[in-house]
């Protein structure tokens, strides 16, 4: 009886734990990064933070800002993240840049393989 009571708890503590570990916005996040590169089409230079904000969606990342720029991050189910750059509330510049953590040139790892 007594095993069965802790296996129960600890049962209990792995799912409570395991909850935790997903946002309660995931399904937003995971269906924004899925639809980014088409919206990104729908951007263009001189738009305001808020106009991008309406096209692309509230779940970006702040990367930057200093006097009069700001530049804010959307992640690409690709393991890409677009980069947008605004100077004096507009946007001046975009581009979009792999994650170094998951991409690799295939030219890098070659030239790299100890031969």
């Amino acid at each position: 009886m007594i095993r069965k009571t802790v296996f129960l708890l600890l049962l209990a503590g792995l799912v409570t734990a395991c909850g935790s570990m997903v946002p309660s916005n995931y399904a937003g996040i995971s269906s924004s990064m899925m639809r980014t590169d088409e919206q990104m089409k729908k951007v263009s230079l001189g738009m305001t933070k808020e106009q991008v904000i309406e096209v692309m969606g509230i779940y970006y990342e702040a990367l930057e800002a200093r006097e009069g720029e700001f530049v804010m991050g959307y992640k690409v189910y690709d393991y890409g993240i677009y980069k947008l750059y605004f100077t004096n509330g507009k946007l001046t510049k975009w581009r979009k840049e792999w994650l170094p953590r998951y991409y690799h040139d295939s030219n890098e790892s070659s030239s790299n393989s100890g031969t």
